[in-house]
């Protein structure tokens, strides 16, 4: 149920770990004991996902030479690259 909600907004696939860490943090975050753990978690993803969706691997942030469009992307994209060049 995490990957199927997150899937379509994440940059990279979730993983089975991944997904089970998500759904102890929701469940974790419970003020009282919870009746219906699916519902519960379902809604709790709904309501705000970005805040459980995984961060993008560090690696390829910062490196100075990718794009600000696609910041994770080892390479630059060929349109941002022919853009620097040209400015260049």
């Amino acid at each position: 149920m995490v990957k199927r909600e997150l899937a379509p907004l994440a940059a990279q696939p979730i993983t089975d770990q991944q997904a089970a860490h998500i759904r102890r943090d929701i469940l974790s975050r419970a003020r009282t004991k919870v009746k219906n753990p699916s519902r519960y978690i379902l809604r709790a993803l709904r309501t705000d996902p970005s805040q459980y969706l995984p961060q993008p691997p560090r690696e390829h942030r910062g490196t100075g030479r990718m794009c600000p469009t696609h910041p994770f992307m080892p390479e630059p994209c060929r349109s941002c690259a022919a853009d620097r060049l040209a400015i260049d």
